[in-house]
């Protein structure tokens, strides 16, 4: 029996969305090829591939996060396993197409060397496409997996001196590759979010002299600059908060643009058997 781990059963692909790396585990049947078929149903005529089954393999490593202390990746046990197919564009673009509909059924059926035509084990999954596009490309905070020594007791993803590893990107899901949009940040931004206008965004920062209350708010535009006017701090009048906010969290920008909500935590909050008011 195959177990396919990617895609499960029922995903549904944004239209414009790259081809998709099949995976899947065919336990101990000594397959050597794997067939595979995709059909849509009555009136559309299936499509056929056959594939080796390659193993997956380790991507590209960013050379800015090597270091002696660095331990390389390594794939999963389950992940060793795993036998690969990643249909072309052509094929990719058909099974999109008849896929908004109805959904497309993939079978993976394993066969054995010198006995092409018994299948030896079998595995299937149904996908479907959207008809609605993701419209606009993805912000994202590429952050380097690495050890990072810190002060005890301070809790933070990367030390100080790391910081400037991590890098803000861009990704269309219709392409095969980012671009950086942001980078050499000399605090860590994390929580962001754009008004649903497109003109607004804000980001949570941390790490400025140890606190984690400041907030950025900036109009969007070709080239930014984030200066001291563009920075809020959640405990000061215009944060409209009256006691020392040490986090906020998750911010999200109101639609317009005019207003910030947040989660935050108070200095207060922490003392065993304490029942704060409320720290939102």
């Amino acid at each position: 029996m195959i177990v396919i781990d990617y895609p499960e059963n029922g995903p549904i692909f944004p239209p414009e969305i790259t081809p998709p790396t099949f995976l899947w585990r065919d336990g101990p049947t000594g397959t050597t090829s794997w067939r595979i078929d995709i059909s849509f149903g009555a009136g559309i005529a299936p499509i056929h591939a056959i594939t080796k089954g390659q193993h997956l393999q380790i991507g590209k490593i960013d050379p800015d996060v090597v270091a002696p202390t660095n331990q390389p990746p390594t794939l999963t046990p389950k992940l060793a396993e795993a036998h690969t197919w990643t249909p072309d564009v052509v094929t990719w673009n058909s099974i999109k197409h008849y896929s908004i509909d109805r959904a497309a059924t993939v079978t993976i059926t394993g066969f054995r060397a010198g006995a092409p035509d018994r299948a030896v084990s079998r595995g299937k999954v149904g996908i479907r496409t959207s008809s609605d596009p993701v419209g606009s490309p993805i912000f994202y905070r590429d952050v380097p997996l690495m050890p990072s020594a810190v002060e005890k007791g301070v809790i933070k993803p990367l030390a100080t001196e790391a910081l400037p590893l991590v890098k803000w990107r861009l990704r269309n899901v219709g392409e095969t590759a980012s671009r950086v949009a942001m980078d050499n940040l000399p605090v860590c931004g994390n929580c962001h979010s754009f008004s649903a206008d497109g003109n607004t965004m804000g980001m949570d920062l941390d790490s400025l002299q140890h606190y984690c209350g400041t907030y950025m708010l900036a109009k969007v535009a070709p080239e930014m600059e984030v200066r001291t006017e563009n920075l809020v701090a959640w405990s000061s009048p215009e944060g409209k908060l009256k006691s020392k906010a040490r986090a906020g969290f998750m911010s999200q920008v109101s639609p317009d643009g005019r207003f910030v909500v947040t989660a935050v935590n108070p200095e207060s909050i922490g003392a065993v058997g304490a029942a704060p008011a409320s720290n939102y």
